[in-house]
């Protein structure tokens, strides 16, 4: 479902250390919950917390509002009811490029190894594919979309003496979270419609971490797999107010993304014979938070409309565990909001109707962090070409952290391609 493009990180040490400071250096590598990551722990998706639903290009590119108008069927995944204002059949995919630059990530900046610069990480997805069918005052959806990414860049560290190699230490991280969507919206009347999604998440997490003393052939490995999975419910109203104003209620409720979780520590050191093997199981828990939203839409003329967002996120009822033990995760509530507008131009091709949508957006993103004041704020801009039954969207954000100290940044570029029946 995904390609990649990992960037890695190398760091050298050039002066010597002794066998137990290295062995020091292992020690918490092999222990996480000694650390207190801050902004990435381990779980954490790439860029933000705050993620309901899927943005594709149209709407990213309007500030990620998708309360109170459709695009296309990803909207099954944020407010099922608008599936009754798209065509009768609809088919979209979508294509990302995700960029994020990070700070603290498990041994990284986190009192084991620490780098100059932010490290970055770009990913490159075909993340959402669905069909809805419209019949009279019902409308259906199937959609998947990739909804979390849990990848981390990948850190290579180095000691060497005098042109000599003796020591290295390897670390990996990957992962991503599915959404499948089965939804179903409802026309009540001329003003008032409803829907609701029901939601299979899927997905799995793994994490690497290889030392190697070359000198004498020693070697601790460190292996850690995830498989997740859950269910939850998502759904909406619409209020056509006026002719002018569209109001929505969105929700999702909490629910448990379980995990099958396995570990795997192994010492090796052939030259005394030795090869230790400790294995472990357990199955986890990761309680995630209630999602409560608003939108509204207004059309100044039926070539010019405005959006606003407003979610609520009940990250305060986060909680983990992870074998067997409760992790630290001290989260406040958040409010993510956006703003969007879009004008659409008109011209002739080819004899048919065809349309070119303009589309900023702004959206506001803090994260759930206590013991960090830490916000992104995005800027966004997209366009299209409408011709017939198909329609192409391009739509590009880009954010800054502030709050850190860090400076992080986050971007995505993404395309879809929809045809209507």
């Amino acid at each position: 479902m995904r390609t990649l493009a990992r960037r890695s990180l190398l760091i050298r040490c050039p002066v010597i250390l002794p066998l137990f400071l290295a062995l020091l250096l292992a020690f918490p590598a092999l222990s996480s919950a000694q650390l207190v990551l801050g902004q990435y722990e381990d779980e954490a998706p790439l860029r933000t917390w705050n993620i309901f639903g899927f943005q594709t290009a149209s709407s990213l590119g309007r500030g990620d509002t998708t309360y109170a108008s459709a695009s296309d069927c990803s909207i099954a995944l944020t407010n099922p009811a608008l599936l009754i204002d798209l065509p009768r059949f609809t088919a979209t995919i979508n294509a990302t490029s995700y960029f994020a630059s990070l700070y603290k990530f498990s041994i990284i900046n986190t009192g084991v190894l620490s780098t100059g610069k932010n490290p970055s990480f770009t990913l490159y997805a075909l993340d959402f594919g669905g069909i809805s069918y419209q019949f009279k005052s019902w409308a259906f959806a199937l959609t998947m979309a990739l909804v979390e990414i849990y990848d981390r860049p990948g850190a290579r560290y180095e000691y060497s003496h005098n042109g000599t190699l003796y020591y290295t230490l390897d670390f990996s991280q990957k992962g991503i979270l599915r959404n499948t969507n089965l939804s179903i919206a409802r026309r009540l009347s001329r003003r008032f419609q409803v829907g609701l999604g029901f939601n299979l998440a899927s997905g799995d997490l793994k994490r690497e971490m290889v030392e190697k003393w070359l000198d004498p052939g020693i070697t601790i490995s460190d292996h850690k797999s995830q498989d997740f999975s859950g269910f939850f419910l998502n759904g909406g109203i619409v209020a056509k107010i006026t002719e002018k104003w569209d109001a929505a209620l969105v929700f999702r409720t909490p629910y448990t993304k379980k995990s099958q979780s396995q570990s795997d520590l192994r010492y090796s050191a052939p030259a005394g014979g030795t090869d230790i093997k400790i294995a472990a199981d357990s199955s986890d828990v990761y309680r995630q938070p209630l999602v409560v939203g608003v939108g509204l839409s207004y059309k100044f003329s039926s070539r010019f409309q405005v959006f606003s967002d407003l979610s609520f996120f009940h990250w305060s009822g986060y909680k983990v565990e992870y074998f067997a033990e409760e992790m630290e995760r001290v989260f406040k509530d958040t409010l993510k909001w956006g703003l969007g507008a879009e004008y659409i131009a008109h011209l002739r091709v080819l004899s048919s109707d065809a349309f070119i949508p303009l589309r900023i957006g702004v959206a506001h993103d803090p994260q759930p962090m206590q013991e960090q004041n830490s916000a992104y704020t995005y800027f966004s801009a997209g366009t299209g070409f409408h011709w017939r039954m198909i329609s192409l969207d391009f739509g590009a954000s880009f954010g800054r952290e502030k709050g850190s100290g860090n400076s992080l940044e986050a971007r995505r570029i993404s395309l879809s391609l929809s045809v209507h029946l």
